[in-house]
């Protein structure tokens, strides 16, 4: 449906894909990004953390980083949505028949 996006070579966060996502028709925002991903069972329950089994399908990656706060150093994580991520979450969607956004053709 979409080749194009896998020519990109970079991953994307979740907002930016949903701004992909317009692009190819999808009106969707982060928020209900997020609660889709949650339904299909690839992030976990009231976090941003993705399942292994998305991780393994090649759809995310976790990056960890550091922040500090006064002398405390803590880790932090952010989920990344590769490239064949960004293809399965657009296609899919838009395989979706919902009224919750607006599939432009």
């Amino acid at each position: 449906m979409i080749n194009e996006i896998k020519v990109g070579k970079n991953n994307l966060l979740v907002r930016e894909v949903a701004k992909l996502a317009s692009r190819y028709g999808v009106i969707i925002g982060e928020k209900r990004l997020w609660n889709i991903l949650r339904e299909w069972g690839l992030i976990f329950k009231n976090s941003t953390e993705p399942k292994q089994c998305g991780v393994d399908r090649g759809y995310f990656i976790v990056i960890e980083g550091f922040a500090q706060n006064g002398q405390y150093r803590f880790p932090f994580y952010t989920t990344r949505v590769t490239p064949k991520g960004q293809e399965y979450i657009i296609n899919r969607i838009r395989l979706m028949d919902s009224e919750e956004f607006i599939i432009e053709d």
